[in-house]
């Protein structure tokens, strides 16, 4: 065994054809921040044996692996995330090599499921039926498009040495999005872009282990309740968004990043989209420091849009030459 340190450890990661079933990578992720590894459950018998320690045996009741990954939003192997955290994807060639993934919330509490493969120096271990816990996509001003991904899976495994192949990708920088609002979905594409300073989203799904007797590995890794939530920055200019808040207005939401440097096919362009049909929104806060230009935050929540039976994510839209996932 070696020291090393943690940039020399690659992550891959794959779509599982059969839930549960291990996939080799299709993707290498480039990752910024990375801890995924081994977790247990443990009874501790406290019987007496007359004396007064309070304890003599340990074990293990659940073994499983959970953590967290985090990097820059890529514009292909970004998909096999969306698809893991919305469970649909529909994919159409659009425009020469460009191709427009569509995805969508599947109304199934067995999402698709990943393989992720960590290779270090001293090992190579792969991990079953990942499942995707919570996402939050943060737009910061002067940086990158980053994520954040909380993830559950079966307990590692020993796997033979694989190689990693990083590949070549467009990213997204914040100088690249855009905020808009309108009454409904339809009205979003002719709105006007908001001046946003900062915004976050977050879209969660209340992961549970099914744990079953006769093993310590869960039989299954479920999604349940469905969840999104985020935080938008303005500058203080106007009282729009707090009266969203105090009319209890909803509105449709579009955050969109567009790399317009960028031709892929005839003349798409690298795109990521999400879009809410129906938030409303709450906690508004000034802030009003001295010597600095006044902003405003406000936290939103996604919604069912129960009229137009659209989910509270509506479509994730990812533009890219990736032919599908």
């Amino acid at each position: 065994m070696s020291k090393y340190i943690g940039r020399r450890v690659s992550l891959g990661i794959a779509r599982e054809t059969t839930r549960g079933t291990y996939v080799a990578p299709t993707f290498w992720l480039p990752h910024t921040e990375l801890s995924f590894d081994d977790k247990t459950e443990k009874v501790v018998s406290g019987e007496a044996l007359g004396v007064i320690n309070d304890a003599s045996e340990a074990f293990i009741t659940s073994l499983f692996s959970q953590g967290s990954m985090s990097g820059e939003v890529r514009d292909r192997s970004f998909g096999l995330l969306l698809y893991a955290m919305l469970g649909s994807v529909s994919s159409v060639n659009t425009d020469g090599a460009a191709w427009t993934h569509t995805f969508s919330l599947a109304a199934s509490n067995q999402h698709a499921s990943l393989s992720l493969v960590l290779v270090s120096p001293d090992e190579t271990v792969f991990f079953r039926r990942c499942m995707l816990q919570a996402i939050t996509i943060t737009y910061e001003l002067g940086g990158y498009v980053t994520f954040e991904a909380e993830w559950m899976a079966h307990a590692s495994e020993d796997s033979a040495v694989q190689s990693a192949s990083f590949s070549v990708e467009n990213k997204f920088v914040t100088r690249m999005a855009s905020v808009r609002f309108a009454a409904n979905i339809a009205g979003l594409g002719a709105a006007s872009e908001t001046s946003v300073k900062r915004a976050r989203i977050t879209i969660s799904k209340n992961l549970v282990r099914d744990d079953i007797l006769g093993t310590i590995e869960p039989e299954d890794i479920l999604n349940q309740q469905f969840g999104v939530e985020g935080e938008l920055e303005l500058n203080y200019e106007n009282t729009t968004v707090k009266d969203f808040m105090t009319a209890n207005t909803y509105r449709a939401l579009r955050i969109n990043a567009v790399d317009t440097n960028t031709t892929i096919g005839g003349s798409s362009n690298p795109t990521f989209r999400l879009d809410l049909p129906r938030v409303h929104f709450f906690d508004w806060e000034p802030q009003n420091a001295l010597n600095e230009i006044r902003r405003q935050t406000v936290s939103f929540k996604g919604l069912y849009d129960l009229a137009n039976s659209q989910n509270a994510i509506h479509q994730a839209v990812l533009i890219n030459t990736a032919t599908g996932y």
